[in-house]
């Protein structure tokens, strides 16, 4: 209870130790709390690591007690649970492990019946499609419409905020940018009407992200650095940077944008987020390009398109490609600009 009434006023510190104490009390006593119980704190703590952003360790402890939730079947707390241990799956590029626990949420969420496993269910299906196998839009439409509805019937309005951030970015990656723009600026309005600040966090990382993927450098900065001043949570400050870093570097504002970016991405690899390290891997190779070391920049580049295809998120490395090719067109123009009649 008290976890609860911390993580309600994202109090996220304590929170954590309250849970940390309570599983330290199972580890000393298997019997003091059941299985059901266990489930329920569980959901709150993968929920207050994924704010602060401790991949690692949420994955960590939700396979540590996995075991026991297990044996309750299907339940809705576990379906919370699951949603946020698939998230952190896939943020740390575990893809196949990802796909393996939303498979497990679904089946869940069809069996329950319940609107919020439902709302979590989708929400994590869209990311693993969107990453390994997208299926066409079309087909996924009335699902969204589902669980868009679902979500409209919960007292919390979280889970349909990150179900409109998922749909958002399954938009980015189409191509369909006034689609993606639209959740992030439906997200903003449900959270203001709802007094959730969270909200405004989550829709300037779509926001930014929609802008910088669009060549709007200056406009992914400016929602890049609106995010960091609303973040409330590390998860949010820790995506703004990001935005905000990969913004700079690509308006070529070096020396602002170098260092912090170095700084983005050694959090990112502290915290274990491999999929926000990854997203930064083609600017960090311009960034070298643009520093005069083209040939290791250029490597660099390459070598992060073969490890997305190995991991199977051929989307990132397409876009990378595309990066590449439109970074050394600028500097054969330069060069050719600098050529002697």
């Amino acid at each position: 209870m008290a976890a609860k009434q911390n993580l309600g006023v994202y109090s996220l510190e304590e929170a954590a130790a309250q849970c940390r104490m309570a599983l330290s009390l199972l580890e000393q006593d298997a019997d003091c709390a059941d299985d059901a119980a266990l489930a329920d704190l569980l959901a709150d703590f993968a929920s207050i690591l994924q704010l602060q952003f401790e991949i690692l360790s949420l994955i960590g402890i939700v396979e540590t007690w996995m075991g026991r939730v297990d044996r309750l079947g299907n339940e809705k707390h576990a379906a919370v649970m699951l949603h946020h241990y698939a998230m952190a799956l896939l943020w740390a590029c575990r893809y196949r492990d990802a796909q393996a626990a939303q498979r497990k949420l679904s089946s869940m969420a069809e069996s329950l019946q319940d609107d919020e496993a439902i709302v979590c269910a989708f929400a994590v299906r869209v990311q693993v499609e969107m990453t390994l196998a997208p299926r066409p839009a079309a087909e996924i439409k009335d699902e969204a419409q589902a669980a868009l509805a679902a979500a409209s019937r919960l007292g919390n309005v979280y889970p349909g905020l990150w179900l409109r951030l998922s749909l958002g970015m399954d938009a980015l990656h189409r191509g369909l940018t006034r689609r993606a723009d639209a959740y992030a600026r439906e997200m903003i309005e449900v959270g203001r009407r709802a007094g959730d600040p969270r909200a405004l966090g989550l829709g300037l990382w779509l926001l930014s992200q929609n802008a910088t993927i669009n060549d709007d450098y200056q406009a992914g900065l400016e929602f890049g650095q609106q995010g960091l001043h609303a973040a409330i949570t590390p998860m949010e400050e820790f995506t703004a940077m990001n935005n905000t870093a990969n913004s700079l570097v690509l308006l070529k504002r070096l020396r602002e944008g170098v260092p912090l970016l170095e700084e983005a991405r050694r959090r990112d690899a502290e915290k274990g987020c491999a999929m926000f390290l990854a997203m930064t891997d083609p600017v960090w190779g311009v960034a070298q390009m643009i520093q005069g070391r083209l040939a290791e920049g250029i490597a660099f580049i390459k070598n992060a398109i073969v490890r997305r295809e190995q991991e199977g998120y051929r989307a990132a490395a397409d876009w990378y490609r595309m990066i590449l090719c439109y970074v050394l067109s600028m500097f054969l123009k330069a060069a050719r600009s600098l050529r002697w009649p």
